[in-house]
């Protein structure tokens, strides 16, 4: 025979749960901001990203999703990322999607010895293949929380792939140790690196926390700072 709880029970019993899922929830939840991008002294943009503890399928590694917007107010472009990555912060699969005039999708696969890019747009469809390096680094132009988690952070070699299904490049990480820099008006000592690819170099700054605060890309006047730091 099927007992049935009262009603105030099932009803507290309800919201025991979603109280436990929600706190789990947070608990997961390792890093979390906004950057505000500026080009020159104009804001010119927001991203929006959320670290967290697993991945599809595996509770090893992160996951990093995020949300960029052209201009911050009213936006014209828009684009999305879902990154997981191993516990080694090597990428293991991405998704990305673009809204602006056309629109684009891309799913990359990073397996041990190949990367899969596969773009999807109103026109077809493309698949791309390209050996897997060591230390590998998504890297999206429109978006700079993708710096938040490096395959390591000491310097040496590295190799960068875009989701436009170029090949990889190799890049040179530097650890230049701490600076002191004025970030929102305030002074403050930051773990400085920069990322040289292809002569572009992007300067990135964290802070004692290991979370990104700054990004900047001198050669096209463009920062991105963490606004709740």
């Amino acid at each position: 025979m099927r007992r049935y709880l009262p009603r105030r029970l099932e009803v507290v019993m309800l919201l025991t749960l979603g109280v436990t899922a929600l706190a789990a929830q947070e608990e997961a939840v390792i890093d979390q901001g906004v950057l505000v991008i500026t080009e020159g002294t104009t804001e010119v943009g927001q991203e929006q990203f959320t670290i967290r503890r697993g991945r599809s399928g595996a509770p090893e590694g992160v996951t990093l999703t995020a949300t960029a917007t052209y201009p911050s107010s009213q936006p014209t472009r828009t684009v999305t990322l879902r990154l997981e990555l191993g516990p080694d912060s090597e990428p293991v699969a991405a998704e990305i999607q673009e809204r602006n005039e056309v629109r684009r999708a891309v799913v990359m696969a990073f397996r041990p010895r190949r990367i899969t890019v596969r773009m999807v747009t109103p026109g077809g469809e493309s698949v791309r293949e390209h050996p897997r390096r060591p230390r590998t680094l998504l890297s999206i132009r429109a978006m700079f929380s993708v710096f938040a988690i490096l395959p390591g952070m000491t310097s040496g070699d590295l190799w960068t792939i875009t989701p436009s299904g170029d090949p990889p490049k190799r890049g040179r990480l530097t650890d230049h140790g701490t600076d002191r820099i004025r970030v929102k008006g305030v002074e403050r000592p930051l773990r400085h690196l920069s990322l040289d690819v292809e002569s572009e170099v992007h300067h990135l700054w964290f802070d004692q926390q290991g979370r990104l605060i700054q990004v900047s890309i001198p050669a096209q006047n463009v920062r991105a700072v963490r606004n709740n730091s």
